[in-house]
Formats: C-alpha cells, sequence, structure tokens
C-alpha cells in the first residue's frame, strides 16, 4: 500500500481558530512569531475549522479547490490522483 503525504507551504495563509484561542490564553504564544503555514493550518482548506472559515483569497480558494479534489479521490479510490482530474497530479507515492 503506498503512502501519500504532502506539504502545506503556503506563506501567507490565515491561521486556524485554535492558534487564535491559544493566544487569547497564552502570553508566550501571543508572543510566538508565527509565520507561513503551521500545524492545522492545512484543515482550513478542507472545512471549516472549529465552524470557522477562514478569509481566503481567490488563490487559497484554488488551493482549497484542488486540496479537496485530492483528500476526496484519495478516499474514493486510494489515490489522490485521477486522468480526469484538472488539477496538477500530487506528488508520486512514498514507498
Amino acid at each position: 500500500m503506498p503512502s501519500y503525504a504532502y506539504e502545506c507551504a503556503e506563506s501567507d495563509t490565515p491561521h486556524c481558530t485554535s492558534i487564535h484561542l491559544i493566544q487569547q490564553r497564552s502570553q508566550v504564544a501571543r508572543d510566538f512569531p508565527f509565520g507561513g503555514a503551521i500545524h492545522v493550518d492545512d484543515l482550513g482548506y478542507l472545512w471549516d475549522y472549529l465552524g470557522q472559515p477562514l478569509p481566503h483569497g481567490d488563490d487559497q480558494l484554488e488551493l482549497s479547490r484542488r486540496m479537496i479534489g485530492y483528500w476526496g479521490r484519495f478516499a474514493v479510490a486510494g489515490d489522490p490522483n485521477s486522468s480526469s482530474s484538472a488539477s496538477p497530479a500530487s506528488p508520486a507515492p512514498v514507498r
């Protein structure tokens, strides 16, 4: 069974609600220099995370559409790629 991996390297992504909640409760978190994509930020591209949609721009909405397609194809067929997809192929599986 192949394994697939991806990297969310979006440099200007809005941070997920959980980061804002942590920052409200912790001075250390408020002072931390979060920059670029951090853990959980990719979840906002797949669904409303903790019930909060993120303020994505047009390019980020396109990225979201592609990510949802990759994850959906993986759930249905075990492979995020499809010959009928208009999205670029995801990286080759890690074996």
